[in-house]
């Protein structure tokens, strides 16, 4: 055993092996994302259409981050987790029987809520299970890994999408999220045996978090400017991306194969960086 893989088992715990893993599943399960720009089109939505849907899910994580936080402190890190990807597999359904653009919206929505719920119990689980000393080590590993997936999860979806359309690409995605989703239950299953309990919460201190952050929102200073700005750049992003894909495929002419590699180049370019 090399002394790369003895440091290894020594900071990443049990539960927390289970738990990267099946974040590596989920994280893969996502590579539908990129594409729901042309099926939307497919299902007859226009660039207004599609502008429209990306803007009401940048709305929904911000509305609920805050309850999401709360929850994760309250009922713990995986439960939370997994009332998000309870959500998620709602939104899939959802997804994979829609035949109007218009489900889209549904789609977004509860994939929002589903992000809002598990997106800050993922960091805080890995803060958890990991002794101060290595945590930057772990969140290296964790950071590894997501790389890993941005190799390979866009062009594993163009091809499948290429070669047997968008349903079964949804499928395969709804597998993979399965698949993530039960490994993250066997973290819960092993960390049970651990005893550890995550610090309850109060409906007090939720209140209380609303308050602070609605307090700094409004005041008007830095921190009113920096929430602007960030989220308005999500909302941007998010509309130049969802668009840029329509525009490589109607007006560049390029094929779904050969899309999925533009955001595979962009992942090759941040591990050098």
């Amino acid at each position: 055993m090399s002394k790369t893989d003895s440091s290894l088992k020594t900071i990443l715990t049990p539960p927390l092996r289970f738990f990267l893993v099946g974040e590596f599943f989920i994280n893969l399960s996502d590579m539908y994302l990129f594409f729901l720009p042309l099926l939307m089109s497919d299902l007859g939505a226009g660039a207004a259409d599609i502008g429209l849907v990306y803007s009401i899910s940048a709305m929904v994580p911000l509305a609920l981050n805050v309850t999401g936080g709360w929850l994760s402190d309250r009922f713990g890190r995986l439960r939370t987790i997994t009332w998000g990807n309870l959500v998620k597999l709602a939104a899939f359904g959802v997804l994979l029987f829609a035949n109007r653009w218009e489900w889209l919206i549904l789609v977004f929505t509860l994939t929002g809520i589903s992000w809002a719920l598990a997106g800050p119990s993922f960091s805080a689980y890995i803060a958890d299970q990991s002794a101060e000393k290595d945590r930057a080590k772990v969140y290296s590993v964790q950071h590894n890994l997501f790389n890993a997936v941005s190799l390979v999860r866009y062009p594993l979806a163009g091809w499948i999408a290429a070669r047997d359309g968008f349903r079964p690409m949804l499928l395969a995605a709804a597998i993979l999220f399965l698949i993530g989703s039960s490994l993250l239950a066997m973290s819960e299953r092993v960390q049970r045996h651990t005893g550890q309990e995550s610090k309850p919460g109060t409906s007090s201190s939720l209140k209380a978090n609303f308050g602070v952050l609605l307090s700094l929102v409004l005041a008007g200073g830095v921190f009113t400017w920096m929430f602007i700005i960030d989220h308005l750049n999500d909302i941007f992003v998010g509309l130049s991306s969802s668009l840029s894909v329509l525009y490589f495929e109607e007006v560049v002419g390029i094929t779904i194969e050969q899309i999925s590699f533009l955001p595979t180049i962009g992942a090759v370019i941040a591990l050098f960086v």
